[in-house]
């Protein structure tokens, strides 16, 4: 029976590996870059709490930090966006973009600028890609898209205009 319980616990274990990333980030405004990019094989979480010290605007462009899920081979992608307008808000758009044009944008929530920690979470499952959003002030939000020819290959975390820390964590479920 012992083992039969130790079979099942490293079963178990396998099948919900957790994969964290911690970093530092300094981006300027205009200029995006991948800070965090890991591949997706089956159904899957990716999720990054950001910590941002500041925030740049240079004039032309402001902050952006963004989750993805990507399919390169057909130029698709589905994203959750976070942007901070003048006045103080921050700002989170879901995107579904293909080969360039969006299908989809909608603007799911706006938060009053209370808390430089935020949680940003995709869970792409069954044809489905659920978003979840939060400060450390408790404010948050979920969503979810129907995006039912979607097969993402990738999952990354894009920044520009901003400078903090993240820490990004992908599970397959």
């Amino acid at each position: 029976m012992k083992h039969i319980i130790l079979l099942a616990i490293i079963f178990f274990s396998a099948q919900v590996t957790s994969k964290e990333a911690s970093n530092d980030f300094d981006a300027p405004a205009g200029k995006s870059g991948t800070a965090h990019m890991v591949p997706v094989d089956s159904d899957m979480y990716f999720g990054c709490e950001l910590d941002i010290t500041e925030y740049r605007n240079d004039g032309e462009w402001g902050p952006s930090l963004s989750l993805h899920y990507i399919d390169h081979s057909k130029e698709e992608v589905v994203a959750i966006h976070l942007t901070k307008s003048q006045d103080d808000f921050l700002v989170f758009n879901v995107t579904h973009r293909e080969k360039r044009v969006n299908d989809y944008d909608e603007k799911i929530l706006v938060l009053k600028k209370i808390s430089d920690v935020i949680s940003m979470s995709m869970i792409w499952s069954n044809k489905v890609m659920y978003f979840d959003i939060s400060d450390k002030a408790g404010q948050s939000s979920k969503f979810f898209l129907l995006v039912p020819k979607f097969v993402p290959e990738k999952a990354s975390l894009s920044i520009s205009g901003a400078k903090g820390t993240y820490s990004c964590n992908d599970q397959k479920i």
